[in-house]
């Protein structure tokens, strides 16, 4: 089973981090982790949104899947993956940040 897959299987409720601060998201996601949170996002209108990603991947993301929500370009979604995001959220369903996703290996 794949992490996504497991992740969805162990609990599948996904964390948004609206607002995170990129000096919070270790602790931030820690105690999420710590209580049985298997998929985090973090909004891209949050501060650095990209450090947070990558700081969370690089930490927990053997253990979680983490993206980013509201990507509203092909660009912005290739940053998340470039980060070490692996879900990507957008709200205005442009086929080409789905596109960009799933060449990227994310989750769309």
């Amino acid at each position: 089973m794949n992490l996504w897959d497991q992740s969805l299987h162990d609990n599948p409720l996904i964390a948004i981090l609206r607002g995170l601060d990129p000096d919070r998201a270790l602790d931030v996601a820690g105690v999420l982790v710590d209580a049985g949170f298997r998929i985090i996002e973090v909004p891209m209108n949050s501060p650095e949104p990209l450090v947070s990603i990558e700081r969370i991947a690089k930490q927990f993301g053997e253990r979680v899947v983490v993206g980013a929500g509201t990507v509203l370009t092909p660009d912005a979604a290739t940053s998340v993956c470039n980060a070490g995001g692996q879900i990507i959220v957008a709200p205005n369903m442009d086929p080409r940040v789905g596109a960009r996703a799933l060449d990227l290996g994310a989750k769309w």
